[in-house]
């Protein structure tokens, strides 16, 4: 009985330090495909480690791959992500279609 307590109190750790990033990501681009000049949804300002608990506050980055570009802005862990992290985060995004 004694093992079954401990490896249930192992499980039961695990499963609490094995949390998620919280994470907020949005894009936008052209019907071109491409990243627009005078965004219309991405508008937020605040850079790179600012405190935000919405990617929406953040600013937005020009990413690509094969298929085109767009805009991205990620909030992770309640601060806005770098440049490449924003990219990262939002390249799987199914409108995307990037491989």
């Amino acid at each position: 009985m004694r093992h079954f307590a401990v490896f249930g109190l192992a499980l039961f750790l695990a499963a609490c330090g094995s949390s998620t990033p919280d994470l907020s990501r949005a894009i936008e681009r052209t019907a071109a495909s491409q990243c627009p000049s005078s965004p219309q949804q991405l508008t937020g300002t605040k850079p790179q480690d600012a405190a935000c608990q919405d990617a929406l506050e953040c600013a937005p980055t020009c990413c690509s791959c094969s298929t085109g570009q767009w805009l991205g802005v990620s909030c992770r862990d309640g601060k806005c992500a770098s440049a490449a992290v924003a990219c990262a985060d939002t390249r799987g995004d199914p409108v995307l279609s990037c491989n």
